[in-house]
């Protein structure tokens, strides 16, 4: 569905469930998706062409001893949210609470 929702925005379309999952079969869905796995669309990566541009500005403006920062020290590190495991309880208590005493010591 997430997919679908991408598709959608790129191709400037408000009801990915009635404009695209109710006009194409599940084939063509599926060739869309093995495509923009090999061919991310351009917002999707938005984020290693800026810390590209980040890196060649930092770079620039380093003292020639200064070792150079590459970008993939800018780009952030992300987890796509369908891939990560749920947090127990136990586990979001210990982040909150490591959470508060790093703000507030």
């Amino acid at each position: 569905m997430r997919f679908a929702f991408r598709l959608a925005a790129q191709l400037g379309i408000v009801d990915p469930i009635r404009d695209i999952l109710g006009r194409i079969d599940a084939d063509l869905f599926a060739l869309w998706a093995a495509f923009l796995d090999l061919e991310p669309l351009a917002a999707d990566r938005a984020d290693v062409r800026d810390a590209f541009h980040t890196s060649v500005i930092v770079n620039a403006w380093l003292p020639d001893e200064a070792e150079p920062i590459d970008v993939e020290t800018l780009v952030v590190p992300w987890q796509d949210a369908a891939e990560s495991e749920p947090e127990t309880p136990e586990q979001q208590a210990l982040r909150e609470v490591s959470h508060i005493l790093t703000h507030f010591g």
